[in-house]
């Protein structure tokens, strides 16, 4: 009895059996064996009842957190169960097990609390900026990951907001393209800019479309002021024309693309102020090589003649009055001439 005592209490308090040793225990008593053989005994026996029922309890407790799914592991008290365990002397399987399953259970939770974030990030990020498809995906990984259906319904809505604000954004978007790819000339300025003011209002960038705009409406207005001015010019008569200053207009118009019927209206007009401009110089040089002559040299019907022409090509009347001052002149001192000469020859042909 005494060596079955000394055995059982040489053993580790968690290894020893309690029913064997409280037998041992017994058997001494009954055999007579000395108190000081029995007395560690019963020491023994207490500290292993006291240790194995504690492990017992830790075992239990552990394997209570571990039913848990992943999602609703509790991992702070698995932790501490895990620990207690392992300090109550729970040894092989269940601690790894305990381990391995916590460890999941913390990287599930983990990725359903990140998920979670990352849903309920969205709301601060304005439905024009928010990317769509990297929702959607991001919706797909929190369900996968048990993120709650309340989150995900609120994340789906703040999605179908944005893809809604989105399209828009694009199709307002898409007609300032359209009216703006036009030529220059043939751009419904008007309708352009009222679309590019509607896709701004969307949060739509179109600054190369507003750009086309501007040279378009710049353009246009060129082509206008360019018209106008052919307008005016093929008011003027031929004569007051400045032949430099047309060309000009119409080359300038040429450049702005008026209407080519226009041009070819200005150009005509130039050649015809070309010629009038010509013949009324020549007839105003004739004019005043013909009135050049002496008065009694003067040939003052061809003078007449080339004051009518001069007149009718246009010259101007101070030019036309002197002229007519010296052809009236020369007409005066020949007749005069004249006269004095029809006098001198009567009184030379009278008889003494």
């Amino acid at each position: 009895a005494e060596k079955e005592l000394a055995r059982l209490g040489a053993l580790p308090a968690l290894k020893v059996s309690l029913g064997e040793l409280t037998s041992a225990i017994e058997s001494a008593r009954a055999a007579g064996v000395d108190r000081e053989w029995v007395a560690p005994a019963e020491s023994k026996h207490a500290e292993a009842e006291k240790k194995q029922k504690a492990r017992d309890v830790s075992i239990s407790s552990l394997e209570s957190v571990l039913k848990a799914g992943p999602l609703e592991l509790d991992v702070g008290r698995g932790t501490r169960e895990l620990e207690r365990a392992r300090a109550c002397g729970v040894t092989g399987e269940l601690l790894k097990r305990g381990a391995d399953l916590i460890a999941k259970a913390r990287e599930a939770q983990d990725r359903r609390s990140a998920l979670l974030q990352k849903l309920r990030r969205m709301e601060e990020v304005s439905p024009l900026a928010l990317r769509v498809d990297a929702a959607r995906a991001t919706i797909e990984a929190a369900r996968s990951a048990g993120v709650g259906e309340k989150d995900v319904e609120m994340a789906i809505a703040l999605i179908d907001k944005a893809g809604e604000a989105q399209r828009e954004q694009a199709a307002t978007l898409e007609e300032v393209k359209r009216l703006a790819s036009a030529a220059p000339l043939e751009m419904d300025v008007e309708a352009a800019r009222k679309a590019s003011e509607a896709a701004i209002a969307k949060g739509a960038q179109c600054d190369e479309q507003i750009r086309l705009i501007d040279a378009a409406a710049k353009k246009q207005q060129a082509r206008r002021a360019a018209a106008v001015a052919l307008e005016r010019l093929l008011a003027m008569p031929p004569l007051d024309v400045s032949v430099k200053d047309a060309a000009g207009m119409v080359a300038a118009s040429k450049a702005a693309e008026v209407e080519a019927d226009l041009v070819s209206s200005a150009e005509q007009l130039i050649r015809k102020a070309r010629e009038s401009q010509s013949t009324r110089k020549e007839s105003q040089r004739q004019l005043a090589e013909t009135v050049a002559a002496a008065p009694l040299e003067m040939d003052t019907a061809a003078a007449r003649n080339a004051l009518d022409a001069a007149r009718e090509a246009g010259v101007g009347e101070g030019a036309l009055n002197e002229a007519k001052g010296k052809i009236d002149a020369a007409v005066a001192a020949q007749e005069a001439r004249d006269a004095a000469a029809k006098r001198l020859d009567e009184a030379t042909s009278r008889p003494p």
